[in-house]
Protein backbone atom coordinates (compact mmCIF):
# COMPACT_ATOMS: atom_id res chain seq x y z
CA UNK A 1 0.00 0.00 0.00
CA UNK A 2 1.44 3.15 -0.60
CA UNK A 3 2.25 5.87 2.16
CA UNK A 4 0.31 8.86 1.80
CA UNK A 5 2.24 11.39 4.00
CA UNK A 6 -0.38 14.50 5.42
CA UNK A 7 1.18 17.72 3.65
CA UNK A 8 0.38 19.42 7.08
CA UNK A 9 2.49 16.91 8.95
CA UNK A 10 5.28 18.36 7.15
CA UNK A 11 6.89 20.97 8.94
CA UNK A 12 8.33 23.29 5.82
CA UNK A 13 5.07 22.40 3.81
CA UNK A 14 3.12 23.16 6.88
CA UNK A 15 4.98 26.55 6.92
CA UNK A 16 4.92 27.28 2.91
CA UNK A 17 1.25 26.86 2.91
CA UNK A 18 0.70 29.47 6.11
CA UNK A 19 2.89 31.60 4.68
CA UNK A 20 1.21 31.20 0.99
CA UNK A 21 -2.52 31.88 2.92
CA UNK A 22 -0.97 35.16 4.80
CA UNK A 23 -0.02 36.58 1.15
CA UNK A 24 -3.45 35.70 -0.19
CA UNK A 25 -5.01 37.40 2.93
CA UNK A 26 -3.24 40.15 2.29
CA UNK A 27 -4.22 40.41 -1.21
CA UNK A 28 -7.71 40.63 -0.43
CA UNK A 29 -7.71 42.89 2.91
CA UNK A 30 -5.65 45.30 -0.24
CA UNK A 31 -7.99 44.51 -2.91
CA UNK A 32 -11.33 45.60 -0.14
CA UNK A 33 -9.44 48.89 0.72
CA UNK A 34 -8.72 49.81 -2.69
CA UNK A 35 -12.65 49.31 -3.59
CA UNK A 36 -13.40 51.40 -0.22
CA UNK A 37 -11.34 54.18 -1.40
CA UNK A 38 -12.53 54.53 -5.03
CA UNK A 39 -16.43 53.94 -3.77
CA UNK A 40 -15.55 56.94 -1.56
CA UNK A 41 -14.54 59.15 -4.28
CA UNK A 42 -17.26 57.42 -6.73
CA UNK A 43 -19.92 59.98 -8.06
CA UNK A 44 -21.86 60.14 -5.22
CA UNK A 45 -19.65 60.80 -2.48
CA UNK A 46 -21.04 64.26 -2.57
CA UNK A 47 -24.05 63.19 -1.69
CA UNK A 48 -24.80 63.64 1.79
CA UNK A 49 -25.02 60.85 4.36
CA UNK A 50 -28.43 59.90 5.39
CA UNK A 51 -29.50 58.01 8.67
CA UNK A 52 -33.14 57.51 8.57
CA UNK A 53 -32.85 56.75 12.67
CA UNK A 54 -35.88 54.78 13.90
CA UNK A 55 -38.30 52.98 12.94
CA UNK A 56 -41.25 55.06 10.99
CA UNK A 57 -43.58 52.70 12.87
CA UNK A 58 -42.57 54.08 15.76
CA UNK A 59 -42.49 57.62 15.23
CA UNK A 60 -42.38 58.00 11.17
CA UNK A 61 -38.78 59.36 11.98
CA UNK A 62 -37.16 61.35 9.19
CA UNK A 63 -34.21 61.50 7.24
CA UNK A 64 -31.77 63.76 8.08
CA UNK A 65 -31.95 66.72 5.95
CA UNK A 66 -30.28 66.91 2.23
CA UNK A 67 -30.22 69.15 -0.30
CA UNK A 68 -33.57 70.05 -1.56
CA UNK A 69 -35.65 72.14 -3.76
CA UNK A 70 -38.94 74.02 -1.95
CA UNK A 71 -41.02 71.92 -3.71
CA UNK A 72 -39.29 68.66 -2.35
CA UNK A 73 -39.11 70.41 1.54
CA UNK A 74 -43.19 70.67 1.21
CA UNK A 75 -43.18 66.58 -0.23
CA UNK A 76 -41.09 65.76 2.84
CA UNK A 77 -43.24 67.90 5.19
CA UNK A 78 -46.12 65.59 3.44
CA UNK A 79 -44.69 62.43 3.53
CA UNK A 80 -44.07 62.00 7.30
CA UNK A 81 -47.44 64.14 8.07
CA UNK A 82 -49.79 61.54 10.08
CA UNK A 83 -52.78 64.25 9.87
CA UNK A 84 -53.33 63.70 6.33
CA UNK A 85 -55.05 60.54 6.75
CA UNK A 86 -58.93 60.34 8.16
CA UNK A 87 -57.36 57.87 11.40
CA UNK A 88 -54.77 60.76 12.36
CA UNK A 89 -52.13 57.47 12.82
CA UNK A 90 -51.15 57.04 9.03
CA UNK A 91 -48.23 58.56 7.17
CA UNK A 92 -46.69 57.82 3.92
CA UNK A 93 -43.94 56.62 6.20
CA UNK A 94 -46.01 54.15 7.90
CA UNK A 95 -46.11 52.24 5.45
CA UNK A 96 -42.70 53.17 3.19
CA UNK A 97 -40.24 53.16 6.56
CA UNK A 98 -37.63 54.61 5.66
CA UNK A 99 -35.44 52.42 8.28
CA UNK A 100 -36.57 49.64 5.88
CA UNK A 101 -35.83 50.76 2.02
CA UNK A 102 -38.90 52.83 2.57
CA UNK A 103 -40.72 49.11 2.53
CA UNK A 104 -43.39 47.81 4.50
CA UNK A 105 -42.77 48.17 8.86
CA UNK A 106 -43.34 44.62 10.08
CA UNK A 107 -44.40 41.07 8.30
CA UNK A 108 -47.57 41.49 7.78
CA UNK A 109 -48.57 39.98 4.08
CA UNK A 110 -50.74 43.37 3.95
CA UNK A 111 -51.09 46.84 5.80
CA UNK A 112 -53.47 47.59 7.78
CA UNK A 113 -55.40 51.18 6.93
CA UNK A 114 -58.76 53.34 6.55
CA UNK A 115 -60.40 56.03 9.06
CA UNK A 116 -59.91 52.83 12.42
CA UNK A 117 -56.57 51.26 10.64
CA UNK A 118 -58.63 47.92 10.50
CA UNK A 119 -59.06 47.66 6.90
CA UNK A 120 -56.35 45.10 5.25
CA UNK A 121 -54.74 46.52 2.35
CA UNK A 122 -55.18 44.35 -1.01
CA UNK A 123 -51.49 43.97 -2.16
CA UNK A 124 -48.09 44.13 -0.19
CA UNK A 125 -46.30 47.41 0.25
CA UNK A 126 -43.26 47.72 -2.26
CA UNK A 127 -40.60 49.58 -1.51
CA UNK A 128 -39.62 53.11 -3.19
CA UNK A 129 -36.48 53.19 -3.53
CA UNK A 130 -34.08 53.37 -7.15
CA UNK A 131 -38.11 54.87 -8.85
CA UNK A 132 -36.29 57.36 -10.47
CA UNK A 133 -35.57 55.31 -13.98
CA UNK A 134 -38.87 53.53 -14.25
CA UNK A 135 -41.11 54.45 -17.47
CA UNK A 136 -44.62 54.30 -17.99
CA UNK A 137 -46.55 51.47 -18.54
CA UNK A 138 -46.43 49.79 -21.91
CA UNK A 139 -47.81 46.84 -23.45
CA UNK A 140 -44.64 46.60 -25.65
CA UNK A 141 -41.67 48.01 -22.72
CA UNK A 142 -38.29 47.04 -24.29
CA UNK A 143 -36.23 45.26 -22.23
CA UNK A 144 -33.25 47.63 -21.53
CA UNK A 145 -30.81 44.56 -21.06
CA UNK A 146 -31.91 43.25 -24.43
CA UNK A 147 -32.68 39.63 -22.27
CA UNK A 148 -36.17 39.02 -23.99
CA UNK A 149 -38.59 40.76 -26.26
CA UNK A 150 -40.50 43.58 -25.46
CA UNK A 151 -43.37 42.86 -22.85
CA UNK A 152 -45.81 44.33 -20.54
CA UNK A 153 -44.24 46.89 -17.68
CA UNK A 154 -43.10 49.53 -16.50
CA UNK A 155 -45.54 52.52 -14.76
CA UNK A 156 -46.31 52.60 -10.44
CA UNK A 157 -47.81 49.85 -8.34
CA UNK A 158 -48.01 46.31 -8.84
CA UNK A 159 -50.01 46.88 -11.79
CA UNK A 160 -48.07 49.47 -13.46
CA UNK A 161 -51.44 51.95 -13.39
CA UNK A 162 -49.51 54.86 -12.53
CA UNK A 163 -47.46 56.71 -14.90
CA UNK A 164 -46.00 59.17 -12.70
CA UNK A 165 -44.59 58.87 -8.67
CA UNK A 166 -46.74 61.95 -8.40
CA UNK A 167 -50.00 59.78 -10.15
CA UNK A 168 -49.09 57.18 -7.86
CA UNK A 169 -48.57 59.33 -4.63
CA UNK A 170 -52.16 60.78 -4.76
CA UNK A 171 -53.80 56.90 -4.56
CA UNK A 172 -53.06 56.51 -0.93
CA UNK A 173 -54.55 59.83 -0.26
CA UNK A 174 -58.09 58.43 -1.20
CA UNK A 175 -58.17 54.88 -0.81
CA UNK A 176 -60.79 53.82 1.59
CA UNK A 177 -58.22 50.90 3.27
CA UNK A 178 -55.01 53.36 3.58
CA UNK A 179 -55.23 56.71 4.06
CA UNK A 180 -58.93 57.33 3.35
CA UNK A 181 -59.95 60.27 2.57
CA UNK A 182 -63.08 61.04 1.11
CA UNK A 183 -62.10 63.76 -1.62
CA UNK A 184 -59.17 65.52 -2.36
CA UNK A 185 -60.62 68.20 -1.25
CA UNK A 186 -60.24 67.29 2.18
CA UNK A 187 -56.30 66.44 2.06
CA UNK A 188 -56.36 69.73 0.91
CA UNK A 189 -58.23 71.03 4.02
CA UNK A 190 -55.76 69.07 6.37
CA UNK A 191 -52.61 70.97 4.64
CA UNK A 192 -54.44 74.42 5.13
CA UNK A 193 -54.41 73.72 8.99
CA UNK A 194 -50.99 72.20 8.72
CA UNK A 195 -47.75 73.84 10.42
CA UNK A 196 -46.02 73.99 6.67
CA UNK A 197 -48.69 75.55 5.01
CA UNK A 198 -47.02 79.00 4.62
CA UNK A 199 -44.07 76.65 2.82
CA UNK A 200 -46.58 75.15 1.17
CA UNK A 201 -47.82 78.67 -0.57
CA UNK A 202 -43.88 79.60 -0.63
CA UNK A 203 -43.42 76.83 -3.25
CA UNK A 204 -46.41 77.00 -5.21
CA UNK A 205 -47.71 80.36 -4.98
CA UNK A 206 -49.89 83.04 -2.77
CA UNK A 207 -53.30 80.73 -3.96
CA UNK A 208 -52.26 77.47 -4.25
CA UNK A 209 -54.32 76.02 -1.53
CA UNK A 210 -57.46 77.82 -3.22
CA UNK A 211 -58.92 75.55 -5.93
CA UNK A 212 -58.93 72.11 -4.50
CA UNK A 213 -58.35 70.25 -7.72
CA UNK A 214 -54.80 72.11 -8.45
CA UNK A 215 -53.84 71.71 -4.93
CA UNK A 216 -54.35 68.10 -4.84
CA UNK A 217 -52.33 68.34 -7.96
CA UNK A 218 -49.88 70.38 -6.34
CA UNK A 219 -49.75 67.89 -3.37
CA UNK A 220 -48.91 65.25 -5.34
CA UNK A 221 -46.09 66.69 -7.24
CA UNK A 222 -44.30 68.03 -3.97
CA UNK A 223 -44.53 64.04 -2.96
CA UNK A 224 -43.09 62.95 -6.08
CA UNK A 225 -40.31 65.83 -5.77
CA UNK A 226 -39.14 64.23 -1.80
CA UNK A 227 -38.92 60.63 -3.62
CA UNK A 228 -37.07 61.86 -6.75
CA UNK A 229 -34.26 64.49 -4.71
CA UNK A 230 -33.67 62.85 -1.55
CA UNK A 231 -30.27 60.28 -1.84
CA UNK A 232 -32.34 58.25 0.99
CA UNK A 233 -34.13 56.87 -1.95
CA UNK A 234 -31.39 55.93 -3.90
CA UNK A 235 -28.24 55.22 -2.22
CA UNK A 236 -26.57 53.09 -4.03
CA UNK A 237 -25.00 51.22 -1.70
CA UNK A 238 -25.00 47.09 -2.14
CA UNK A 239 -21.92 45.31 -2.71
CA UNK A 240 -22.79 45.33 -6.40
CA UNK A 241 -22.71 49.15 -6.51
CA UNK A 242 -19.26 48.86 -4.91
CA UNK A 243 -17.77 46.73 -7.53
CA UNK A 244 -19.07 48.62 -10.47
CA UNK A 245 -18.27 51.73 -8.49
CA UNK A 246 -15.09 50.14 -8.68
CA UNK A 247 -15.41 48.87 -12.62
CA UNK A 248 -16.19 52.51 -13.89
CA UNK A 249 -13.33 54.32 -11.80
CA UNK A 250 -10.66 51.65 -13.04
Amino acid sequence: MANFQNPSSNPLHFSHLTGHRAVCGFGFALVFLCCSLLLACGPESSSPVVSAGASAASGDTQPANASLSLIAQVGKKLFFDKSLSASGAMSCASCHDPDRAYGPPNALAVQLGGSSLDKAGMRAVPSLRYKLVVPAYSNELVDPDGAGAPAPGGGFGWDGRADTLAAQAGMPLLSRFEMANATPEAVVSKVQAASYAPLFLQAFGKLALADGAKAFANISEALQAFQKEDPSFRPYSSKFDLYNSWVTVT
